[in-house]
């Protein structure tokens, strides 16, 4: 424990978090696998502060297609890496980690063996007035050829 004063406080990195802090109404699709009609999704995210400010927790519940999924995640800052790495766990014991990269808007998810596929990306563009985020996520199998995965949007609820 350090003495009053020194007490570690969050960097500039931590707070490029704060975009996506609040609740979210999350809709979209899952692609559709051949001769299948594409899953529907419609889910709530909640982005909060872990205490001391370096961490986010993102909270989401929600339908894919008919399967209610539930979700957690942890977001922080790596200095060395210049990323923010993440963990994230479901209901149905999935489980995984990636590491997000920020350039302008846009943040990058990426990752191997997560989520159920073998390489995975998402691509996160936040809105210019930051009530909106367009996610595409892709999937790989061998990390270089990508294809759609899902595709949401994240609306910020007031």
């Amino acid at each position: 424990m350090g003495t009053e004063g020194n007490t570690p406080q969050p960097g500039s990195e931590h707070k490029e978090l704060n975009v996506f802090l609040g609740k979210w109404h999350t809709t979209g699709e899952v692609a559709p696998a051949p001769g299948e009609p594409a899953a529907k999704v419609d889910a709530t995210d909640i982005y909060e502060w872990y205490p001391g400010g370096f961490f986010l927790v993102h909270h989401a519940d929600g339908k894919v297609g008919e399967d209610a999924i539930q979700s957690m995640e942890i977001i922080g800052y790596d200095a060395e890496s210049k990323t923010y790495p993440t963990s994230f766990f479901d209901n149905t014991g999935g489980y995984g980690k990636e590491h997000i990269t920020l350039e302008g808007n846009t943040w990058t998810w990426r990752g191997t063996n997560v989520i159920g596929v073998k390489e995975h990306r998402c691509i996160a563009v936040v809105s210019d007035d930051g009530k909106a985020i367009h996610a595409r996520h892709e999937k790989s199998d061998d990390g270089q050829n990508w294809e759609l995965w899902m595709d949401v949007t994240l609306r910020k609820m007031e």
